[in-house]
């Protein structure tokens, strides 16, 4: 059987990235499997045009027999409809799912293909909530003064709060003028 692993991170650094990688290449290592590919992002589980996700299925669809090592099933999907999918992709070709957490995910018998939706269900809920934490932290920041994301130009974050750069104040005022006479960058 051939073993490819699949890893994913929604945000973060590369080095993260790297451990997740290096734990599913340990693992692998102790059950004795030889690594043909290794796919790995950073991208959500919510992006279903992920670019090494993509490959990782036509990767499946070429070969019969692979062996998907990753380090828990919601590094694939978060997504009920789209680890359906993945299961049925999995099935057509004689292939598996095993995750360093959990071992073997089967979907051989309507039990486990239901354990499976399950679990799917669980990863997506919990998807879900964690997005309605970050949307209510970032409305309470903003209630707050403090800004959360990238600078903009022409101010300074001091103490997590915007304060204006005196020295592109004229620069801001004269784009919001513009703004407000009607001109566009369109």
């Amino acid at each position: 059987m051939l073993t490819i692993i699949y890893c994913r991170k929604s945000r973060g650094t590369q080095e993260e990235l790297q451990n997740q990688i290096d734990i599913c290449i340990n693992y692998c290592r102790s059950k004795e499997y030889e690594v043909s590919e290794i796919f790995s992002e950073i991208k959500s589980s919510q992006d279903f045009s992920r670019e090494c996700y993509c490959k990782m299925l036509e990767y499946i669809k070429e070969h019969d027999a692979v062996r998907v090592v990753c380090t828990d099933l919601s590094r694939l999907n978060r997504n009920v409809v789209a680890q359906i999918k993945l299961n049925d992709l999995l099935i057509k070709h004689s292939s598996i799912i095993e995750t360093v957490n959990n071992g073997i995910i089967k979907t051989d018998s309507p039990e486990n293909k239901m354990m499976n939706n399950i679990i799917a269900n669980f990863d997506e809920y919990y998807y879900n909530v964690t997005r309605q934490k970050m949307h209510k932290g970032l409305i309470e920041a903003r209630k707050k003064g403090i800004r959360v994301g990238a600078k903009l130009f022409g101010y300074d974050i001091v103490n997590k709060r915007l304060v204006i750069d005196p020295q592109k104040a004229d620069v801001v005022k004269r784009v919001y003028k513009l703004i407000a006479e009607g001109y566009s960058t369109k």
